[in-house]
């Protein structure tokens, strides 16, 4: 495991944070698709599958589009940043990071991420027809 991810992982789960890893991005996609997580953290650079195609898979499919992406990578170009962001990250970190920076990031993505299904849940509760009995 690499060095900046040991660390990564070992603050997140000090912070009460599951965190579970693959291997490659063909990995991470199978993983998530049957058990789609609360956010995913992303490198650019990945064996297999790169972070920008299996961002752009998971935005694509119904099941898992909704889940908050930050990219987490070494590549500090403005058009990669952009590009991420296109592809639907809601995030773009740098290498290296500051683990506080990265903690702060999440924690303020996961919440807007369940005030979005908050809201989406409240919008189909209006829809739908209350119980009106006929007279």
């Amino acid at each position: 495991m690499p060095f900046n991810l040991k660390i990564l992982t070992t603050f997140l789960d000090k912070n009460n944070f599951q965190v579970l890893l693959a291997e490659n991005g063909k990995a991470a996609l199978e993983f998530i698709k049957l058990t789609p997580p609360h956010l995913i953290l992303l490198d650019v650079i990945m064996p297999e599958l790169d972070g920008y195609e299996l961002c752009k898979q998971l935005k694509a499919n119904p099941k898992t589009e909704d889940i908050p992406i930050i990219f987490i990578t070494a590549l500090s170009e403005l058009d990669n940043k952009v590009k991420g962001f296109q592809l639907g990250a809601v995030d773009y970190i740098t290498k290296p990071f500051r683990r506080e920076e990265v903690l702060a990031r999440v924690k303020i993505h996961l919440h807007l991420s369940h005030l979005q299904r908050q809201a989406q849940w409240s919008i189909k509760k209006v829809g739908q027809p209350q119980g009106i009995a006929p007279t």
